[in-house]
C-alpha cells in the first residue's frame, strides 16, 4: 500500500520538476529579452553589445558594425511610448546549426514616429544566463 502511494508521488514529482525547470527557463529568457528591448530603446547599444550579447552572435556581427545599424537604423524614431509583448517562441535548433534553448519575442513598441515589430532572439549557450542571439525590426501595421 505504502508501496503504491510512494510510486504515484514520486511520477507526480517526475511530471511537474521538468515542467517548472522549463517554466524558469522560459522566464529568465523572457526577463533579459525585456531588458535588452529596454536597452534598445534607450540607445545603450554598446551596453548590449559588451554585456547581452551572446558569444555565438558576437563571432557574426562586429561591435562596430552592431552599434552603428542600430544607430542608423533607430535615430528617427523618437522615444518609445509603449511597448507590449505580443509573441514568443521556443525552439532547439537554427537553420544556422546553433543547438540549444532559443527563445524568441516579439513586442510591438510605439515610438514618437512610428511602431514597429521588434523580435529579439535569445540563447543560452554557457550557462549563465540568455543573451541576444538576433534582433530584427519590422514597420507595424
Amino acid at each position: 500500500m505504502y508501496y503504491n502511494f510512494f510510486y504515484r508521488i514520486f511520477l507526480v514529482f517526475l511530471l511537474i520538476v521538468p515542467s517548472v525547470t522549463l517554466a524558469d527557463e522560459a522566464g529568465d529568457a523572457k526577463s533579459s529579452a525585456a531588458k535588452i528591448n529596454d536597452l534598445v530603446a534607450e540607445g545603450k547599444y554598446s551596453i548590449i553589445y559588451d554585456s547581452y550579447t551572446s558569444k555565438w552572435y558576437q563571432k557574426r556581427v562586429t561591435k562596430d558594425g552592431f552599434v552603428s545599424n542600430l544607430t542608423l537604423g533607430r535615430q528617427m524614431l523618437g522615444k518609445r511610448k509603449s511597448k507590449a509583448l505580443i509573441d514568443q517562441g521556443y525552439a532547439t535548433n537554427d537553420p544556422t546549426g546553433y543547438e540549444g534553448a532559443i527563445y524568441g519575442f516579439t513586442y510591438k513598441n510605439t515610438y514618437t514616429s512610428v511602431s514597429l515589430y521588434e523580435k529579439i532572439v535569445v540563447i543560452n549557450e554557457d550557462g549563465k544566463g540568455f543573451k541576444l542571439a538576433g534582433f530584427f525590426a519590422q514597420p507595424a501595421e
